[in-house]
């Protein structure tokens, strides 16, 4: 076996180890999000899978272990609905229905468009990664639109969550405490960093595969942000897990069940013997 392993390769395979880890966590949380957690953990093996598939191809590791290549293409369109279903089952109140099934359309859609790359022969495989590599790490152009369609579809879907995080704190702002109004702003910092990255990431991506604009770091730091990505999220985790792993859960008036005659004696007595007005 021929572990000629780039630094790049490397640590993409640390991500990989990441995020199963992070897989295992949220596969076996008990808590009542358990379809939130569920969805979530397949993000993450959906996530091992593309890092790991994306070492392969930076390394001479893909000469040894050549059924992992070009396992994952079809899978970058799941990933924006997986968050979005993740969000939707996190948030109580929040149903799936039967139109949501739409969201996967997209991938079903390119999951039978990259049906036979998959499960090519090895040797096929080899052969379409070495010409790639040959041609200077260019893509032709049906490829170039198909990444171009998945940047738009994941901007979509993270722009999406922000207003609807926004709407969702907006609304319950005056009806619940700070501590569940902080579980959404720790949902909408997570998401607005992500955003605020892949605005760079699709401006840029777009500009230079167009533009036939290649080289080494720029062809691979993108991967090694999703890396850092899963680090963020294994510090918010170990930081915040009360907050993670939990359905955020609304109450429909932010002072119910509070004994207010108790309120209006303590009051009054308080007024009456300091009379600080």
């Amino acid at each position: 076996m021929n572990f000629n392993i780039t630094l790049w390769s490397l640590f993409l395979l640390f991500g990989c180890f990441q995020a199963i880890v992070l897989a295992f966590v949220f596969a076996f949380q008990t808590s009542k999000a358990r379809k939130a957690n569920g969805i979530m953990t397949l993000l993450m093996l959906i996530f091992a899978v593309i890092l790991f598939d994306h070492s392969l191809r930076l390394s001479a590791l893909y000469e040894s272990i050549p059924w992992g290549l070009y396992i994952s293409d079809a899978l970058w369109y799941l990933i924006a609905p997986l968050l979005w279903f993740y969000l939707k089952f996190r948030v109580e109140g929040v149903r799936f229905r039967m139109i949501d099934f739409l969201h996967v359309i997209p991938f079903l859609f390119f999951a039978y468009v990259y049906r036979y790359l998959p499960f090519a022969p090895n040797e096929l495989k080899i052969a379409v990664l070495e010409n790639y590599l040959a041609n200077d790490s260019t893509f032709p152009f049906i490829i170039k639109l198909f990444i171009l369609i998945m940047m738009i579809q994941m901007l979509s879907y993270l722009l999406s969550s922000l207003i609807f995080l926004h709407r969702l704190r907006k609304k319950y702002k005056e009806t619940n405490s700070d501590n569940e109004i902080g579980e959404i702003g720790l949902l909408q910092g997570i998401i607005f960093t992500f955003t605020a990255y892949f605005l760079f990431e699709f401006s840029f991506s777009t500009f230079r595969n167009f533009n036939n604009i290649q080289n080494k770091f720029i062809e691979n730091w993108s991967l090694v942000v999703w890396t850092f990505f899963l680090m963020i999220l294994s510090y918010v985790i170990a930081s915040y897990k009360g907050k993670v792993f939990e359905i955020i859960r609304w109450s429909k008036q932010k002072y119910e069940g509070l004994d207010f005659d108790v309120f209006k004696v303590n009051l009054l007595k308080f007024m009456n013997e300091t009379s600080p007005f």
